[in-house]
């Protein structure tokens, strides 16, 4: 189940797990699928922290792709900025709308291996929410990643900016990398 964080002011700690490779890292037992209530208990009645070894295979962490059309910043009124809040709205109805989908809760909760941040809060949450964002040059680039997304059978969102009925991004729910395989090969990184 996924709860609502409060904007942090400040972040107690911040590391992030990325790699291209198959990594083993140390993660503390109730990360590495192991239970609290399997796990062993201090005196205090509180888990005691053991170690697991996890390695993670970069075909299978999750990720969410965002495509964003750059052809609006042609247009008056359309900067960088409100390009990056149409993939932020249409990732955030993603995360929203895929939230009892057990890859989006893992994705948001953690994975095996990787690291946690705490917010200012005290709320601990996944480290590593990896997202790639893709161009889409046109309307019909954006609505064809759409066609493509659908034909594959993967979970997105188009977000369409209101009240000009103007559809400016999509986003996935998280899936494991490899699912993808090519669907969107043919869409360029935003630089």
């Amino acid at each position: 189940m996924l709860r609502a964080l409060r904007p942090a002011s400040s972040l107690v700690s911040l590391s992030r797990c990325y790699t291209t490779r198959p990594f083993t890292m140390t993660a503390p037992a109730a990360t590495a699928a192991t239970s609290s209530a399997t796990a062993p208990s201090s005196a205090d009645g509180v888990p005691a922290t053991t170690a697991a070894t996890v390695t993670v295979d970069p075909a299978q962490q999750l990720v969410m792709y965002i495509i964003v059309r750059n052809d609006l910043l042609q247009h008056p009124g359309w900067s960088t900025g409100s390009l990056i809040a149409q993939g932020s709205h249409a990732a955030s109805a993603a995360v929203w709308a895929f939230r009892d989908h057990p890859d989006t809760v893992r994705y948001v909760t953690g994975e095996p291996g990787c690291a946690m941040l705490q917010a200012s809060n005290g709320e601990s949450f996944n480290g590593s929410m990896r997202k790639v964002v893709l161009v889409a040059k046109s309307e019909e680039k954006l609505l064809g990643a759409r066609d493509a997304l659908t034909a594959a059978g993967l979970d997105h969102i188009v977000w369409t900016e209101l009240p000009e009925d103007l559809p400016t991004a999509i986003a996935t729910r998280p899936y494991p990398r490899a699912q993808f395989g090519n669907t969107l090969r043919s869409l360029p990184l935003f630089r």
